[in-house]
């Protein structure tokens, strides 16, 4: 399925299943020869910017939860891979990357529901639109909220919280 999700990206390829080795209890894969998706010398060695593997990751996860409904629920260093492209020397218009990501270990797949990815998208908006109220009513939405949560308290302390470090970068936080 997850194949099937992604068949004509040249983002993602993922191996074949080998179904003679394969049972109820064993998923056997083809042999990936690629660089681990944290190898950042490799990486750089192949003449692949790190950067770029990190902002395909990110639309794959993404396209993952909010266009498929179905994610790699695995997804750490071990399961996650960059394979240069053979056929490819250097990226061009008809081939924006000479590489791809290639997942591995499908033992753990995840499903989201419609009426989930749709309040997933709400966060994700209200959180973009720094809109403490709209947060609080998607996150009530998908069920994250305990019966009976004071939701206007927190929708006033989301707000704040919005406007206290709602145009800080990731290194200001920390």
């Amino acid at each position: 399925r997850f194949a099937e999700n992604f068949a004509g990206n040249d983002r993602v390829s993922s191996p074949a299943v080998v179904w003679e080795r394969t049972s109820k209890r064993v998923l056997t894969l083809e042999d990936v020869t690629a660089i681990k998706i944290t190898d950042t010398s490799a990486l750089r060695a192949a003449g692949i910017d790190p950067a770029d593997v990190a902002r395909a990751l990110a639309t794959v996860m993404f396209d993952q939860l909010f266009v498929h409904g179905f994610f790699h629920a695995d997804p750490h260093p071990g399961n996650i891979f960059v394979t240069p492209d053979a056929d490819c020397v250097g990226a061009t218009s008809s081939h924006p990357q000479p590489w791809k990501l290639t997942f591995i270990d499908f033992g753990m797949m995840g499903e989201v529901t419609d009426d989930t990815r749709e309040g997933l998208r709400k966060v994700l908006i209200s959180v973009a639109s720094r809109d403490g109220g709209e947060l609080v009513e998607a996150i009530g939405k998908i069920g994250v909220l305990l019966p009976g949560a004071k939701t206007e308290v927190l929708a006033q302390a989301m707000t704040q919280l919005f406007s206290r470090f709602g145009g800080m970068g990731l290194s200001q936080l920390r």
